[in-house]
């Protein structure tokens, strides 16, 4: 099977496309033309902060701010969809909408959008397959929730089970995490304290990402105010989980200005972590300006010594890290800006790096295991996923 690359600027929709190989085919890593002609497509959006693919095969797009929710969905040959708020976009008033962090696709193909709202409240919007707002999700479609602590919302994403689970900072750095019902998207009463909200001060991070676990447990990963990162993984029911580094908690050393976090098949822990830029000596030997180090952790919570170089995977040339994968086949997918040695400083392009299963840069994707892909303007990868034919759907 040869993967190919297309991607939809839209915001950026890219897939990598497992097709049969063929002389005529491009190679691993290369712009999919069955896709726009070339690869590349673009809508008139806010910069992508989530996407999915639906089972159809179409892609669809989220961003917004400001009280306006705009999502973009696009024909598997890239074309926008006119069956989708008729010209390929809809558009969505949510008063209180400040930014929108995530977005994921249910087994049935209804949308769910996360998103910070005003002060201290979450908000998670459920759309039909068809785009429109979904009424059994609270009678409008929206659902906002008061957070302790002045949560700012942070990420979101569906569990194992398919339940919404939206994660928030507290203004004392604590992990907010909020898991709604399937069916009404009511607060879930079996999760946390009895109201649907679990709240962690002992992790103490900043910027947190999650991921959702196979078994329906939940890891978050955060910054420890510059110096490394803390990963946590949480019960089902939302309680810091003992079995994962004897307390829920396991730091990872290092400098680190952004992180992501994803879970393989087998339950373990992907962490990449963005060091920033590079400085004196260092910033002549390499080009551009920063760093991303990615570590794999065991199902009990140690760094896995297996991977990568004694543990660690180290990959030069980052502008900024935006999101983070894992195949079915346990090969790590990291996205984000970054630009040719050969290009002057401030210039970014769409970054994609693959790894093998090992840790190591994936050279049978393409050279370093690296695609860059420039666009008319800077652009920069902020969110990807991987449907279950190994095609990768990316977007900025």
């Amino acid at each position: 099977m040869t993967d190919m690359w297309r991607r939809c600027l839209l915001a950026v929709v890219a897939t990598l496309a497992a097709l049969p190989a063929a002389p005529a085919q491009a190679a691993d890593g290369a712009l999919d033309p069955t896709f726009s002609g070339d690869g590349k497509a673009t809508a008139s959006a806010p910069a992508a902060e989530g996407v999915v693919r639906q089972s159809t095969g179409k892609v669809v797009t989220a961003g917004g701010s400001a009280g306006l929710l705009r999502l973009a969905r696009h024909t598997v040959t890239g074309a926008l969809d006119s069956t989708w708020g008729g010209d390929g976009v809809v558009e969505i008033s949510l008063p209180g909408l400040e930014q929108v962090v995530g977005l994921s696709v249910q087994a049935n193909d209804k949308v769910v959008v996360f998103a910070r709202g005003p002060a201290g409240k979450g908000l998670v919007v459920r759309l039909t397959a068809q785009g429109v707002r979904d009424p059994t999700l609270d009678g409008d479609g929206r659902r906002e929730t008061a957070l302790p602590s002045a949560g700012v919302v942070r990420d979101g994403a569906l569990d194992s089970a398919g339940r919404a689970v939206l994660l928030a900072q507290g203004s004392d750095r604590s992990v907010i995490l909020v898991r709604h019902t399937i069916d009404t998207g009511g607060l879930d009463a079996t999760f946390g304290g009895g109201d649907g909200i679990a709240q962690d001060g002992s992790a103490q991070v900043l910027e947190p990402r999650l991921a959702a676990a196979p078994d329906g447990k939940l890891v978050v990963a955060g910054d420890r105010f510059g110096d490394g990162a803390v990963v946590s993984r949480y019960t089902a029911a939302g309680a810091p989980d003992a079995t994962f580094a004897g307390d829920g908690h396991r730091e990872i050393p290092g400098g680190a200005l952004d992180s992501e976090v994803a879970v393989d098949g087998s339950g373990r822990a992907v962490v990449a972590l963005f060091e920033g830029p590079i400085e004196g000596a260092r910033a002549a030997a390499y080009h551009p300006t920063g760093a991303v180090y990615v570590r794999r952790l065991t199902t009990g919570g140690a760094v896995d010594g297996t991977f990568g170089d004694r543990g660690i995977a180290w990959l030069e040339g980052w502008i900024e890290l935006g999101d983070l994968a894992i195949q079915a086949d346990g090969r790590p997918v990291l996205g984000g800006g970054g630009q040719p040695a050969s290009d002057t400083p401030g210039t970014v392009q769409f970054r994609l790096t693959r790894l093998t299963a090992a840790g190591r840069p994936d050279e049978g994707f393409a050279p370093g295991g690296t695609v860059l892909t420039p666009f008319a303007q800077d652009a920069a990868l902020r969110a990807l996923v991987i449907p279950p034919d190994r095609t990768i759907v990316a977007a900025g």
